[in-house]
């Protein structure tokens, strides 16, 4: 990769001074005039040898402070942010705006947001900054600290959001060794992190859920389920989904209307791969909760990047057009 590395964190030179101001052994032992041999016209007073002393000092020791000085702002300067030059993590100071990051490649943007090191640093590589910003404080911890520890980033390969945007997908080896998946998405700016997705963001808990709660927004594992009881006993009535979360201890049983957008939906969805991830937006139905039971009220996005519009509208309005062409 020809960027490769572009916004490493770098390190700063160190200046080593290897050598010591010491006098030669022939200046240590001189008498400097004083000694009883010299004639007696050539003796000096000490109070005119101190001075003379001091000023010879300042003479080599200034000079040489002042070059220091400036190896050293030549050496600082040096160890700025530059390819294969590596910063400490917390020294990097990047500025971004819109015509870097349109150069940089989706792996780069990976590596500049997970290196960030301040909160306004890591949002310039995000692709809806004030959005991510209003829900920062429901994200994980450990996807917000800075730098994000974690071990391997793997490729994944191109996907899409609903359908109508393209974004590259990273598996991300967090420091318990489970994985977490970063989206970089195209965007008009250049390639952007997807942060609600990357941090399983969802206005709602396990515990929220059990305990009744509605979750407006929660990013989950769906797949069919044949689980009919309690309070949804009628097969023929409903369409049954497990619904889990790497952050949950336990799966729910969720529950779509037959015949619904959302049951017709989610079926389509899990029909090639069994097990999808979804984002969507779950209620309680009656006491349901009690039995972890919930009810899908809507799907929001087939897997976990939430794009504009209406997903159910747009997927009825392409099953509509596909049947309006077979006609």
């Amino acid at each position: 990769m020809e960027k490769q590395g572009k916004l490493k964190k770098s390190g700063k030179a160190e200046f080593l001074l290897n050598q010591e101001f010491v006098l030669p052994e022939d200046r240590k032992m001189q008498d400097w005039g004083l000694t009883e041999e010299d004639p007696t016209g050539r003796r000096f007073s000490l109070k005119y040898v101190i001075p003379i002393v001091i000023l010879a000092l300042l003479g080599i020791t200034v000079p040489l402070a002042l070059s220091l000085s400036s190896r050293w702002e030549r050496s600082a300067t040096a160890g700025s942010p530059k390819e294969g030059n590596p910063l400490p993590e917390r020294e990097q100071k990047v500025k971004i705006d819109e015509a870097i990051v349109s150069d940089l490649s989706a792996l780069e943007v990976v590596q500049a947001f997970l290196e960030a090191g301040s909160e306004r640093e890591r949002l310039a590589f995000v692709r809806d900054p004030e959005l991510a910003l209003a829900k920062l404080v429901g994200f994980a911890q450990e996807v917000r600290t800075f730098p994000i520890e974690h071990g391997a980033v793997i490729a994944m390969g191109a996907a899409s959001a609903s359908g109508n945007m393209r974004f590259e997908r990273f598996a991300v080896t967090m420091t318990d060794g489970r994985m977490r998946l970063l989206c970089i998405a195209a965007t008009p700016r250049g390639p952007m992190v997807d942060y609600e997705s990357f941090a399983r963001y969802g206005t709602a808990t396990w515990q929220g859920l059990l305990e009744g709660e509605a979750g407006e927004e929660v990013r989950l594992v769906v797949k069919p389920s044949f689980y009919f009881n309690h309070g949804f006993t009628n097969d023929k009535s409903w369409k049954a989904f497990e619904l889990s979360s790497p952050d949950w201890p336990d799966s729910l049983t969720g529950y779509a209307a037959t015949g619904s957008p959302t049951a017709e939906l989610l079926t389509e969805i899990t029909s090639k791969n069994r097990k999808q991830r979804v984002t969507l937006k779950l209620r309680p139905e009656g006491e349901s909760h009690h039995d972890r039971q919930v009810r899908i009220e809507k799907v929001l996005a087939s897997g976990w990047v939430l794009t504009k519009g209406d997903i159910e509208t747009k997927w009825q309005r392409k099953q509509e057009e596909e049947g309006a062409s077979l006609r």
